[in-house]
């Protein structure tokens, strides 16, 4: 039943007052609106047309026609509840309850839009369910912006400048949720090609807020490197893109050290020159190794306000993580067990800013950890787990002490997956059920607000692009390690020259190579260093450490005299690593260029 059916049901109460009997029934005729589904405007609507007739209890009846005076009766008054869709009449003992749908205004057409995209699926309730269907817009004018502000009120814009405001919400009984978005191991993948960018993920996110409200968006980690157009511009791509989807929070992973961390605390240096991130990055375990201080321009952690409740996110990463960056990268750094840093800050989450619940993001994978962080006493628990650096979808979860079931997520990397976590709250603001899903982006259209963004960096894109070979058949991570030490041993005419198998990403397909290529199979900005090592280190090196480095065609173990000196080319990586340092000791070192630069050279030499 329609909103002029509602209107005419309350008109007939309303000539019930000044009658002598108490109807029993009450019942609308509306022989003009029997099969329309239109919107109409009731201004331009001939009301006098409709007709009521009352039941009595003496089985009698009487047809009442409106009049303009019963139109214009002050009384007259519409309760609705539940969004615009229950009213609720009541006269003496008589009740009805009517479902209806506001067409008739497009006003309030869009006033119930706004209702659903700010408080449907967000686990709200509207206080004050009658604010704003009794708001009095001109059908005419426009509504241009609404928004749930931090005191929880509906803010709404209009055309012509002015603001209305009021609605306040609040949580609903048990049926409240913490909505949170994760992404881990971007690797600088910015824009679609061979794999979902970020103009697909911001997609994602649009579509999830739709269905499910706000969510806090968490980003765990070695974010930056891995791509053409995020190296050569140091990360930048991928600031101006999370702060476009309005990211949270940032945890440094161990690729966040791979420029040098002053590169990324340039983002956090208040200069908006070089570019400045909107989230705070997280290292609460990451300190300067001789005063033990923490960065300056990181956080341990950030509470972030959603919904109506208030989260607090633990960001580190792995204590054992500082092996797999360049050592001159992070010899000036300790990573702390996070463990007594998680502890603490967990418990003055709670107990002096008041969070509902908290989680742990950390950039890593690892049981040792997990377990730890099982055995937090209930004052420190934390809430759920967000986890990065092993770039495998993680879906688990494992019963605390109180029976939570703990949930721990990860994404796979380069966008080929994102995450979400849902936490159901009770009444009393306790996480109570956490689920997780994750979402695929390529299976997303691009958003079209993006693009904008990628078009700022067009230049550098078509610069990726730029075909620097060809292969004929397809190079996986030996032959590109092979090709690569052959390149480096011709260069510099050395005797020996080897890498890492891990400095290797990817492969090459068949046909062009492209610059942007040798960026995926080469994401580290790993240098050439030039130095000498004795045969018998050499040999030793070759015997202890051969399935973790790739070696040039010609190089013969075998041959090698234990008190000769070969001259070597490796990169710094494997120079400064600590599991090579006794292989190299007392060795001189000339650095040279980047590794992939050789390697571009070589192939364009064809």
């Amino acid at each position: 039943m329609n909103t002029i059916k509602m209107i005419f049901l309350l008109i007939s109460i309303l000539f019930l007052l000044i009658g002598c009997k108490e109807p029993v029934t009450l019942v609308l005729i509306e022989p003009d609106l029997t099969t329309t589904t239109e919107a109409f405007d009731l201004e331009e609507f001939d009301l006098t047309k409709i007709k009521i007739i009352l039941n009595y209890s003496d089985e009698s009846k009487e047809t009442i026609s409106l009049t303009e005076e019963m139109l214009s009766s002050p009384d007259l008054f519409l309760l609705q509840t539940a969004g615009f869709h229950e009213v609720t009449v009541k006269y003496k003992d008589l009740e009805t309850k009517l479902t209806i749908k506001l067409e008739e205004n497009p006003v309030k057409k869009k006033l119930l839009e706004i209702y659903q995209k700010l408080v449907r699926s967000t686990s709200y309730q509207e206080s004050y369910k009658d604010w704003l269907a009794s708001l009095n817009i001109a059908p005419g004018l426009k509504i241009v912006d609404a928004i749930i502000n931090q005191n929880r009120e509906i803010i709404i814009t209009l055309a012509d400048g002015s603001k209305i405001s009021g609605g306040i919400l609040k949580p609903a009984e048990g049926t409240g949720a913490v909505n949170v978005f994760t992404i881990n191991d971007t690797h600088g993948e910015f824009f679609t090609d061979e794999n979902p960018g970020l103009d697909k993920v911001s997609s994602v996110i649009k579509a999830l807020e739709e269905d499910y409200g706000k969510h806090i968006k968490i980003a765990t980690g070695d974010i930056f490197q891995g791509s053409y157009v995020s190296n050569i511009n140091f990360g930048l791509p991928l600031i101006d893109a999370l702060n476009l989807m309005e990211f949270d929070a940032l945890v440094l992973g161990n690729h966040e050290f791979d420029w040098g961390l002053d590169k990324i605390a340039a983002f956090a240096d208040g200069d908006p020159d070089n570019g400045e991130a909107d989230f705070p990055f997280l290292a609460a375990n990451i300190v300067d190794k001789v005063s033990q201080a923490k960065l300056p321009w990181t956080e341990d952690y950030v509470i972030v306000e959603k919904n109506g409740y208030k989260a607090g996110i633990i960001g580190v990463i792995g204590e054992t993580l500082k092996s797999s960056i360049t050592f001159d990268r992070v010899k000036d750094y300790d990573f702390l067990d996070p463990y007594p840093l998680v502890l603490k800050h967990s418990k003055s989450l709670r107990e002096e800013y008041g969070c509902d619940l908290v989680l742990v993001a950390t950039h890593n994978y690892n049981q040792d950890e997990i377990n730890s962080y099982l055995a937090l006493p209930a004052s420190s628990r934390i809430d759920g787990i967000i986890t990065a650096h092993t770039h495998q979808m993680i879906n688990e979860s494992i019963p605390r002490e109180d029976g939570y079931q703990l949930p721990i997520i990860q994404c796979d990397d380069k966008n080929e997956t994102v995450g979400q976590l849902l936490i159901q709250m009770d009444e009393d603001n306790n996480p109570v059920k956490a689920t997780i899903k994750h979402y695929y982006p390529q299976s997303y259209p691009s958003d079209q607000g993006f693009l904008k963004l990628v078009t700022k960096y067009s230049k550098d894109i078509d610069e990726g692009n730029r075909v620097v070979g060809y292969t004929p058949e397809a190079l996986f991570q030996n032959r590109i390690g092979l090709e690569t030490t052959n390149a480096m041993k011709e260069k510099y005419a050395v005797d020996v020259a080897f890498i890492n198998t891990a400095g290797v990403r990817g492969e090459i397909k068949v046909g062009n190579i492209r610059i942007r290529d040798i960026y995926e199979v080469f994401p580290f900005d790993n240098k050439i260093i030039l130095t000498s090592i004795r045969g018998d280190n050499l040999k030793s090196l070759y015997e202890d450490q051969s399935k973790y480095l790739f070696f040039d065609q010609w190089f013969n173990p075998w041959e090698i005299n234990d008190y000769h000196y070969y001259d070597i080319a490796t990169i710094d990586f494997v120079y400064t690593s600590e599991y090579y340092q006794t292989y190299f000791y007392g060795s001189s070192r000339e650095d040279r260029e980047y590794m992939r630069a050789v390697f571009i050279e070589y192939l364009e030499s064809f």
